[in-house]
C-alpha cells in the first residue's frame, strides 16, 4: 500500500514569475484607467463650473438694448429638479429673472458710457 502525504505542491519559478508579472500589469492597467477617469471628470467639472470671461467692450455713448430671452420669471426654476436633458442645454435662455433685468438696469444707470435704454 502507498501512503498519501499532504505535501504542498511546489510552484515552479517560471509560474511564480508570470503570476507576478500578470499582477503588475493588472495594477498598471487599473491605475492608468482610473487616472483617465479622474482626469476626464476634472475636465468636465471645470468646463461646467469655471465661468468664461467673455466681456464685450462698451463704447462711449452706448445704448443698452434689453432683449430678454424665454419667459420672464420672478425666480428661476431649480436646475436640480429638471430632467437631465434640460441640464445640458442652454438653460439660461429658457428663463430670465426680473432680478437679473433690474441688476442690468441699475448697472447701466451707474455706468457713464450708457446713454439710454432701448
Amino acid at each position: 500500500m502507498t501512503e498519501t502525504t499532504d505535501r504542498p505542491k511546489k510552484v515552479s519559478g517560471i509560474r511564480k514569475f508570470f503570476r507576478g508579472l500578470a499582477r503588475v500589469f493588472r495594477f498598471i492597467r487599473a491605475s492608468v484607467l482610473n487616472l483617465f477617469v479622474v482626469l476626464f471628470l476634472i475636465l468636465v467639472l471645470s468646463l461646467i463650473f469655471i465661468p468664461s470671461d467673455e466681456r464685450t467692450p462698451v463704447p462711449t455713448n452706448a445704448v443698452l438694448v434689453l432683449d430678454p430671452s424665454g419667459r420672464i420669471v420672478e425666480t428661476k426654476s431649480r436646475v436640480e429638479s429638471l430632467p437631465l436633458g434640460l441640464i445640458f442645454t442652454d438653460y439660461a435662455a429658457i428663463e430670465t429673472s426680473v432680478s437679473d433685468i433690474l441688476k442690468t438696469l441699475n448697472s447701466a444707470a451707474s455706468d457713464n458710457r450708457i446713454k439710454g435704454v432701448l
